[in-house]
């Protein structure tokens, strides 16, 4: 249909929107006329096609997938949730995963954003100084009858290179700050970031936490539309492609769990989660309430990929103060300590 494929925070949205009408006793379709005339632009258009198909009484799933508006994924969960009787819940179940997937989004964003913000302005100021300042420096050296030696005398040569190549200093800079608008704004930037990161770096440290946190947040989502454990297992497996390593270790809990082993021995085994989560899901499942428990497992996950983020971002921003002033600090003390000592000798 060429409709470009919705927003996390578009989806969320209008899933969530759909749940909660659906909840108060509303149909699907009139559900769907109603939230298209609170809505604008895109996502009026997409539930606007939606719509039309819901009138003729067709089902939901076949509305999103005319529409073409929406990850594979969403429409499998909604036609599982339609077919088990469990569609309120696959709404909101998805709705969820959705919004904690924004939620996340906009925390790595900002912890990316701010630190480049701050390195740029470094980069400009380090330049000004080499470019503007040493020559004024030099200036005072030679009126006084010495000149600059050392350390100061190689800054002020690199001043000089940076001057005469001032052009594309400038267009560099103008090339890093397009590039950091269309990551701030653009959300299929950042997932294409995202993947490349996990895939150059791995399934470690900060990204391990993440993964684990989406994983248990797309098991919750699959055991709340009414999918059994093994299912619910390979859908979280294939929603994260983005991540190989991940999707690897995922793909190998399915299959222990295919054959015949518990669901906590099964996340032992692959390492699909922390210690503490593989025992809360073996309680879980003795209790009947896996469900129920993966969501706690998934809010926690998510609380520690936060955590991890902040510490990653509170080590950072810190570092590179600290290497401007050192950087700054170093440039005005090797011009400042020998003229000091040339006044000195004068007075």
């Amino acid at each position: 249909m060429g409709t470009k494929t919705l927003s996390n925070g578009e989806i969320t949205v209008l899933l969530r929107g759909l749940s909660l009408l659906l909840h108060s006793g509303i149909s699907v379709a009139d559900g769907m006329n109603v939230l298209a005339e609170d809505e604008a632009g895109e996502l009026r258009c997409v539930i606007g096609k939606m719509a039309e198909v819901l009138d003729n009484g067709d089902s939901l799933y076949n509305a999103m997938e005319f529409s073409g508006a929406f990850p594979a994924y969403v429409t499998g969960m909604i036609k599982v949730g339609e077919y088990t009787g469990r569609l309120e819940e696959a709404l909101t179940a998805l709705a969820d995963y959705y919004e904690q997937r924004e939620f996340m989004n906009n925390r790595i964003k900002n912890a990316i954003v701010y630190p480049s913000i701050l390195l740029l302005i470094i980069m400009v100021v380090m330049v000004v100084m080499l470019v503007k300042v040493m020559p004024v420096f030099n200036e005072v050296y030679a009126s006084l009858g010495g000149r600059l030696t050392g350390t100061a005398l190689w800054l002020l040569k690199l001043g000089q290179v940076f001057e005469s190549i001032m052009p594309v200093l400038c267009i560099l800079l103008g090339v890093a700050v397009v590039a950091l608008l269309v990551f701030m704004f653009s959300e299929k930037t950042r997932e294409a970031a995202g993947m490349w990161c996990n895939r150059r770096f791995g399934d470690k440290g900060v990204f391990y936490a993440i993964n684990s946190s989406h994983f248990a947040q797309a098991l919750t989502m699959g055991l709340k539309s009414g999918l059994v454990v093994e299912d619910a297992v390979l859908l979280a497996a294939e929603l994260m492609k983005d991540s190989p390593e991940s999707e690897k270790r995922y793909r190998f809990c399915a299959e222990a769990l295919a054959e015949g082993e518990g669901l906590a021995e099964a996340f032992k085994k692959a390492g699909a989660l922390p210690a503490y989560a593989c025992r809360m899901a073996e309680l879980g499942a003795r209790s009947g309430n896996i469900d129920e428990t993966m969501e706690k497992i998934s809010k926690r996950l998510m609380e520690e990929a936060e955590q991890a983020i902040e510490e990653k971002t509170a080590m950072i921003e810190p570092a590179m103060v600290f290497i401007a002033a050192v950087l700054i600090g170093g440039v005005l003390l090797s011009v400042m300590i020998p003229l000091m000592h040339i006044m000195t000798a004068i007075g």
